[in-house]
């Protein structure tokens, strides 16, 4: 999610848009929450966010919270909220959040 950028953009990979429509719209309410959380905490600084408040562990938790709200809304079956909720639990594959290291987490990505 491009949160920062002056139209916030959801940034999409070949799997996810290759999945169940039901999939897709889960990753963009997904990616929309980090969204939400960068300008939320945006609002309360001097316009740049700490990464923590929008990326990382717990904001991953947030942003799972409600996809798995989002698809369950939708009909979702069993395995994919199951599927999900053990994501929850320990939100650590989105890879590193900050420097240089982040941006190669970010392009080795293939969902």
């Amino acid at each position: 999610m491009k949160a920062a950028a002056e139209k916030p953009t959801f940034v999409v990979g070949k799997r996810t848009w290759n999945h169940s429509a039901l999939w897709y719209a889960g990753a963009i309410a997904h990616d929309c929450y980090h969204s939400k959380l960068y300008q939320e905490a945006r609002a309360t600084t001097d316009g740049k966010p700490p990464a923590d408040s929008w990326t990382g562990p717990d904001a991953e938790k947030k942003c799972l919270k409600f996809q798995i709200e989002v698809v369950e809304s939708m009909g979702a079956d069993e395995d994919t909220i199951a599927y999900l909720k053990q994501v929850e639990k320990n939100p650590t594959y989105q890879g590193h959040n900050r420097g240089l290291s982040a941006w190669w987490d970010y392009w080795r990505r293939r969902w």
